[in-house]
């Protein structure tokens, strides 16, 4: 059988139950600023994927709360996964996010 990046791909819903830790953008950008010895990446937030994180950023309003998350996925390969980052939180929904770090989850 032949496999796909998508059938690998995690899909997830963020829910409440997923919050972890209110979190303002400037504490976000130092705890996620990148440290590379050999430089070669830049010293940004989240580095080389610094572009990303901005982009990301646009989508926020003032007022609306930062949250970073674990959400268990599963992707459509039935393969569950562990994914971490940080949401935009809309009253009731969440918004847009962006994805940290995706692991095996813990069976």
């Amino acid at each position: 059988m032949n496999w796909s990046k998508e059938d690998y791909r995690p899909q997830f819903e963020i829910t409440t139950a997923d919050l972890i830790e209110e979190v303002t953008r400037e504490k976000i950008e130092v705890r996620e600023t990148v440290t590379d010895l050999l430089n070669a990446a830049p010293p940004l937030p989240f580095g080389h994927l610094n572009s990303d994180w901005l982009n990301f950023l646009e989508n926020l309003e003032a007022e609306e709360p930062l949250w970073y998350f674990s959400s268990i996925c599963v992707s459509h390969a039935g393969i569950r996964a562990e994914a971490f980052g940080y949401v935009i939180v809309r009253g009731e929904s969440m918004g847009p996010y962006f994805i940290v770090t995706i692991r095996q989850a813990p069976s």
